[in-house]
């Protein structure tokens, strides 16, 4: 059913304020309305509460995007406490404990990282868990991990190399960097976009003195757009690739000559 009569017509900007103070529309109770608004936007967020409706959307569908939204509400340890509880309940679920190994490789707390990393993979045993494993080993040179990483990479089934870049990083905690330098020209063509292959392969390049491998990490995109120029791996790596240009230079000078 219709109500008879017409409907009220908009009030135009630049029209007189239908409240009757005599001002224009938009410098009387339009301009109240968007300064409440901006009031109800700029509203501060309560962290406690924001915190306790991520948890309940990250138990309804657990994922890491969660987490990193969460890591700013509430301290690392509150998180790790969290997401260590409800992995039990939730049957030993491997999202939860990978975002768990997430939450304590960005605390540099990688011994226990490596713990729950050698869980995860015994709940799910895939390639890129055991090569996560590889890569927390290769920065404690922890030779046990790396070689049971390797091991269980080296099958038909990883076809992208991986298990080269774990060899690799044993070789080269094994300190057998002549060994390590051989593989790592090989290792980072196949992976020129994973930042732990180019910090493997300037560790490399720096050890065995290597200018070539130097200049492929140093001239890699991926790597100079993260890369910290003050870090001393850097500076050493820039280097390295700076002598060797100081003696190609010279060597053509002299030829000249």
């Amino acid at each position: 059913m219709k109500l008879k009569g017409k409907t009220p017509r908009p009030v135009g900007r630049n029209e007189p304020c239908l409240c009757g103070s005599g001002k224009k529309y938009k410098k009387c109770c339009l301009a109240l309305q968007n300064m409440s608004s901006l009031a109800v936007k700029r509203q501060p967020i309560d962290p406690v509460n924001r915190a306790k409706e991520l948890w309940e959307e990250y138990d309804a569908k657990p994922s890491e995007r969660l987490v990193t939204q969460i890591y700013p509400l509430q301290s690392s340890g509150e998180i790790i406490e969290k997401l260590h509880g409800l992995t039990p309940r939730h049957g030993e679920n491997a999202i939860h404990v990978k975002n768990l190994v997430t939450v304590l490789l960005n605390m540099g707390r990688l011994l226990e990282a490596s713990y729950f990393c050698s869980r995860l993979t015994s709940i799910e045993p895939s390639a890129d868990n055991y090569y996560l494993l590889g890569m927390i080993a290769s920065y404690r040179s922890d030779l046990v991990n790396l070689n049971l990483a390797w091991q269980k990479l080296v099958s038909p089934e990883v076809s992208d190399k991986r298990e080269l870049v774990i060899r690799t990083a044993a070789l080269f905690c094994a300190r057998r960097i002549q060994e390590a330098g051989l593989t790592a020209h090989e290792m980072i063509a196949g992976f020129s976009s994973d930042m732990f292959v180019n910090e493997l392969a300037a560790y490399i390049a720096i050890e065995v003195n290597d200018s070539m491998l130097a200049k492929i990490v140093a001239t890699n995109k991926v790597w100079a757009e993260r890369l910290n120029p003050r870090a001393h791996l850097t500076q050493r790596l820039m280097r390295l690739v700076r002598s060797s240009l100081l003696e190609i230079l010279k060597e053509s000078g002299t030829s000249n000559e």
